[in-house]
């Protein structure tokens, strides 16, 4: 765990009974704490930033950039730091629906079939083609 001396900021987007979004800003230094999630989640960046995420035995340095987007499934512990030099910030979605986050993504199950071809222009989420998520 990080010597957390400076709180990252979250700023509750929403939260209710489907859904829990908050916004999270970090100087450069701060961290979240350790903390799990109880549903899985996706995140999309705002800021570029060197993102350090310790799991409790390695802490691991991520290159990110503002625009990216990046998944965790429910029950990680994990402490989050803005390793830079840089303020980093990020919205964090999890929600209750139906199918879940990695199963939407995963297999565009909000969509028609149709909509899924590999470099069509149509509106996908993220995990379809068109916007993979990361492999572990």
């Amino acid at each position: 765990m990080f010597t957390c001396s400076i709180p990252a900021s979250p700023t509750v987007q929403q939260d209710d009974a489907d859904n829990a979004s908050p916004r999270w800003d970090f100087p450069p230094g701060a961290s979240t704490g350790w903390h799990e999630h109880g549903l899985a989640l996706c995140g999309g960046m705002l800021t570029d930033a060197q993102m350090h995420v310790h799991d409790g035995e390695q802490v691991a340095i991520i290159p990110r950039r503002a625009g990216e987007s990046y998944a965790r499934p429910a029950g990680i512990r994990h402490d989050v730091k803005n390793g830079g030099e840089a303020p980093m910030a990020f919205v964090e979605i999890e929600t209750e629906t139906a199918c879940g986050l990695r199963d939407c993504f995963q297999n565009s199950c909000a969509l028609p079939s149709s909509s899924r071809k590999r470099g069509s222009l149509a509106p996908k989420v993220m995990g379809s083609d068109r916007f993979p998520l990361p492999r572990e």
